[in-house]
Formats: structure tokens, sequence, C-alpha cells
């Protein structure tokens, strides 16, 4: 067999191990996911089973309903993950104290805090997404009115962070004086997002606001979303804009958020990179 034949089976074999590589590279790893519904009345809780989110998730995390908070902890203004459960319902909590990801598994170091929030609920739906817009967490003070979620220790090296925009029951009412505007940011970042709360997420589903540059022209929508953080604390910031209202059907909130893990490269890539650099060893000796 000739030098030259041997060659060009070696060229034949890299190119197709760049191939793979290439392809391989491409599939992300199976990314992880925590949700967080601001939810936890009697038949309103998203439980382990159901299944919610832009990106779809099982396991979400609820938060004990506003009165059973001031009831148990005494405090009104300001909760962490002790107010946080996973099934059940508020008078019987399933998992409190803990925040699970959508495996349901618990992560132990994150934890969520929130300031100046009253919590709001809707009716119950069968629908997972519907049910999680029907929650809402909102700044009822006008003297202190920007509210603050603080998310620390995430455990993800780069992520997605989806903040989940609403109206009181999913809804927005049609008999406001003045359109109900507010806009949400993350603490260091530029994006200010402005929206409408959406009159519902059944159809055309959840809709997105990429509207950065205020009040005016603010579109209806159901939630924003950061791409590519890499920082283990995060707060979100959320403000009503001046001359909306926030009582009787006009409250407008967060109804929840979601952090999505940016997995690296899939292993299988990393193998195949690894036996692309030993045959270009050999082939190397050879030459030599």
């Amino acid at each position: 067999m000739s030098i030259k034949r041997i060659a060009w089976r070696e060229c034949l074999v890299i190119a197709s191990l760049m191939i793979g590589l290439l392809v391989c590279t491409s599939i992300p790893a199976t990314a992880g996911s925590i949700g967080l519904s601001f939810n936890g009345y009697w038949g309103r809780v998203l439980q382990p089973t159901i299944e919610a989110g832009v990106v779809k998730q099982t396991n979400w995390n609820n938060t004990l309903r506003y009165q059973y908070m001031m009831s148990t902890s005494g405090v009104t203004e300001a909760f962490d993950k002790t107010s946080i459960f996973q099934g059940g319902n508020s008078d019987a909590p399933v998992g409190l104290g803990t925040i699970v990801d959508d495996t349901g598994t618990v992560v132990n170091n994150l934890d969520i805090r929130w300031t100046h929030g009253l919590n709001h609920f809707g009716g119950s739906s069968s629908n997972g997404d519907i049910q999680l817009m029907k929650a809402l967490t909102y700044q009822y003070r006008t003297t202190d009115p920007t509210m603050n979620i603080e998310v620390q220790d995430i455990p993800y090296a780069a992520y997605d962070l989806y903040v989940y925009l609403g109206g009181e029951d999913g809804t927005q009412s049609t008999s406001d004086s003045a359109p109900n505007i507010a806009k949400v940011w993350l603490d260091g970042n530029p994006d200010a997002f402005y929206f409408q709360s959406e009159p519902h997420v059944g159809s055309p589903g959840f809709v997105q606001t990429t509207h950065t540059t205020g009040a005016a022209g603010a579109p209806l929508a159901s939630y924003a979303v950061w791409t590519g953080l890499t920082g283990d604390d995060v707060t979100i910031s959320f403000v009503k804009e001046a001359g909306s209202t926030q009582h009787g059907f006009s409250r407008i909130g967060i109804p929840g958020i979601q952090i999505v893990e940016v997995p690296e490269p899939g292993s299988i890539g990393l193998a195949s990179l690894g036996l692309l650099s030993l045959l270009m060893f050999i082939r190397r000796r050879r030459a030599a």
C-alpha cells in the first residue's frame, strides 16, 4: 500500500472527525431550569407535575399566600425561601423552605428574596401557562413604588432569565382610564423593558416585550428575557409608570420568574476534539 493512499485515508478520517466535531459541539447538553410562581392560594398552586413557562418545565416553586405569610412570620414586606414551597397549598405546604429545579432536586444554596410585594391570586385553570399567569406579586405602596426580587447564588455558570409580566387574574380591566404600563429591569443591566399587561396567555401564547424606549408605545406583553447572564446574583426591579393604577382590577406586577441554564458544549464534541488531536499527533510522527 502506498504512502499516498495512507495519507489520503488519514485526511478522510480527519475530515470526517472535524465534521462530527462541528455537529456535536452544536448539540447542547441537557439544560436545567428553576421556576418560581408567586401563587400559593388554595387550588391555584403549580403542583410538581404541572408543566408551564416559555421554556416548559415541571416542578415549579410556589410562594405562600400573603395572608399566610403575615400570620406565620409577622413580616409583611420582605420574604425569602422560607416562604417558598412546591406542592400542596399554603395551609399544608410540601417542601416549605426549599427551592427545587425542574427535576425536583433541591438547590441548597439558592435563595430568592422579594421586597414590598403583595401576593395576589386568580382563578384556577387546567392550563399550566394560564395558571402561572394568574399569580401576581406587585408593589402596593405609593410612597416606595419600586419592588425588588433578589436571586442569590444561582447554580448555573451561564443562564437566561425570564421575568413573567401580567395583570390581576391574567387580565387588564377595560374600564381603566389610562393604560396600565410598567417597566422591569436588572441591577447593572442597561435594558429596561416596558409593557402593558397582556390580557391573556391562552392565545396567541406568551408575548415578549423588547420595548426599551419609554412608556410611549409599550406593547401588551407577558414576559421579558435577558440572555447569556453569568453573575451568581441578580436583582430584578419593577415599577409601574405614572398614571397607571394599582387597585381594583388594575393591578400589574410579576407572576413568576424562570432561570434557564445555558449548557456547555456536549461531552461528545469534546471527546471528538481529543481524538482529532491524537490523529494529528500520529500523522506528524509518521511524517517525521
